[in-house]
């Protein structure tokens, strides 16, 4: 109750569902299959979507142990859409010896213009909730290179349906979290373009709180200007705002 699912549709209108308990659902002819269903962490989430070509993809923590999980973006290698056998590693996640798998939440992908994947999730290992924006900037099919892997500090108590990835015309990404713990819908946007979040442009900070209070929903998208527009609801009504003079704010 209350979760939010993911929802992409292909140019030829074949949706593809994700949800709390990492299981995706492709709702086409093919029938259903099960991305992967983490045992004990019926809190992670994964997010479900479509690579350039249209072909299926999901970011998902896959567990090795009762211990790990590997953050991967999964796709379709064959076009049959019944199985994923294209995996990319992002990084691996440890509880150290706590016997409880770690699991991300708020997952969100997209492509930037030239193809390469960008990423945004929230990890929990370790009892620690962590964000992160994942991106493979040089097109070398890895997230392993300097810069790779921002890491955007640690956030309290985050709601597993709590995260949203979008990519403005130049492909600098803004990655929309809730941070329960403070009260606050916060954003981190690379305007800069420099690679992390944590410049300062036009007078204002590349993370910032964009909303206070109960925030229960909320997305985030770019016009074809590059201005961030956001929309939320933090009990008292719907809300929309669009960055109109660009500046960041």
């Amino acid at each position: 109750a209350g979760a939010q699912l993911s929802l992409d549709v292909t140019d030829q209108s074949s949706p593809l569902v994700g949800g709390v308990g990492q299981v995706a659902l492709d709702l086409g002819p093919d029938g259903d299959f099960d991305v992967v269903a983490v045992p004990n962490s019926n809190d992670g989430t994964l997010a479900a979507g479509f690579a350039p070509g249209n072909q299926p993809a999901a970011l998902r923590c896959k567990p090795t142990d009762n211990f790990h999980c590997d953050v991967q973006l999964i796709g379709d290698a064959d076009a049959v859409p019944t199985t994923f056998e294209a995996a990319t590693f992002v990084e691996k996640l440890s509880n150290g010896t706590s016997p409880y798998i770690p699991v991300i939440k708020g997952p969100s992908f997209t492509y930037d213009p030239a193809g390469r994947p960008v990423l945004g999730y929230v990890k929990y290992a370790s009892f620690i909730h962590t964000v992160a924006v994942a991106r493979d900037a040089n097109g070398d099919a890895d997230f392993a290179d300097a810069g790779e892997i921002q890491n955007l500090g640690t956030i309290g108590n985050s709601r597993a349906d709590g995260g949203d990835l979008a990519i403005d015309s130049a492909g600098r990404p803004a990655y929309a979290f809730l941070d329960t713990g403070a009260g606050a819908l916060k954003v981190a946007y690379d305007q800069s373009g420099d690679g992390d979040f944590s410049d300062t442009v036009s007078g204002n900070p590349e993370t910032f709180t964009a909303a206070s209070g109960s925030v229960t929903c909320f997305g985030v998208s770019f016009d074809d200007g590059a201005r961030l527009a956001m929309v939320w609801d933090a009990g008292a009504g719907t809300k929309l705002a669009r960055d109109a003079n660009a500046d960041g704010d």
